[in-house]
C-alpha cells in the first residue's frame, strides 16, 4: 500500500507567500523536510520516496543530496538540472542576476504553455487552472532556478541514491541533456533512465499513451523498491 502526499511549495498554488517567488532554492529544500517530519511523526514505520517534476525535480534532487538517508529513491519527471537554453538566454540569466539584488519581482521571461505539453486540450486546462501561476517569470525566482540548477550539476558525481528519470525527447522546458548528465555522471548503482520519444516537458499529461506510460513505470520502480 502506498500513501502519495501532496504540499504547494512557498509561494505557489494554496500556499502562502509572494507568488512565484523566492531568494534561494533552500527554502523549499526546507519545506521537503518540514513536510517529512511531520508525517514520519505519525507515520515512522513508512519507507519515503521523493518524486518531483520540473522545479520539483530540482527540489528533489537538492533534498536528496542534503539528507539522502531521509529517501529510499528518488523519482524525476523531467527534472531541472539543466534549462533550455532558448528559455534562459545569456542575457536574460544576466538581467536576472542584476534585478534580484534591486528588483526581485521584476519580470525577465514568459512560458508559452504550448511547449509545455503537446496535447491542445491539456494546455486549456493548464492556462485556466487556479492554483497554477500564470504570471512572468521572475528575476529572483529565475535567478535562483539557474543556482540550483549550477548547484547539481556541480556536485551530480556525488549522488549515490537511487533515481530514475522520466524525460521528454522534445522537452522544451528543462534541456533533455541536463537529465542525461545525471544519469552519466551520477554514481549510484541504482540508476535508470526512461526516454519518450516526440514527449514534451509534462509528461504525465502527454497524449499517445505516454502518460500511462510514465504512471505504470512509476508504480513499477515503486513496487521494485517498497
Amino acid at each position: 500500500m502506498y500513501f502519495k502526499l501532496n504540499f504547494f511549495s512557498v509561494g505557489h498554488g494554496q500556499s502562502e507567500g509572494i507568488r512565484a517567488h523566492i531568494d534561494t532554492f533552500d527554502k523549499f529544500v526546507e519545506d521537503v523536510f518540514h513536510h517529512i517530519d511531520l508525517i514520519r511523526a505519525k507515520h515512522p514505520e513508512l519507507d519515503c520516496f521523493i518524486c518531483g517534476h520540473s522545479m520539483g525535480g530540482a527540489i528533489s534532487i537538492l533534498a536528496a543530496l542534503k539528507k539522502p538517508a531521509y529517501f529510499k529513491g528518488v523519482l524525476l519527471i523531467a527534472p531541472a538540472v539543466a534549462t533550455n537554453p532558448e528559455l534562459t538566454t545569456p542575457f536574460k540569466t544576466t538581467l536576472a542576476k542584476i534585478m534580484r539584488w534591486i528588483v526581485p519581482q521584476f519580470p525577465v521571461a514568459t512560458l508559452d504553455l504550448s511547449k509545455v505539453c503537446s496535447c491542445p486540450k491539456k494546455v486549456k486546462i493548464m492556462k485556466h487552472d487556479p492554483l497554477r501561476y500564470h504570471g512572468f517569470c521572475k528575476a529572483g525566482f529565475g535567478a535562483s532556478l539557474v543556482d540550483a540548477c549550477k548547484v547539481i550539476q556541480r556536485r551530480v558525481r556525488s549522488i549515490r541514491f537511487p533515481f530514475i528519470i522520466f524525460q521528454g525527447e522534445d522537452d522544451k522546458v528543462c534541456s533533455p541533456e541536463g537529465a542525461a548528465l545525471m544519469y552519466e555522471d551520477a554514481v549510484s548503482k541504482d540508476k535508470t533512465i526512461q526516454v519518450y520519444p516526440n514527449a514534451f516537458h509534462s509528461l504525465l499529461n502527454e497524449p499517445n499513451g505516454v502518460a500511462e506510460t510514465v504512471t505504470e513505470e512509476i508504480v513499477k520502480w515503486l513496487c521494485a523498491r517498497a
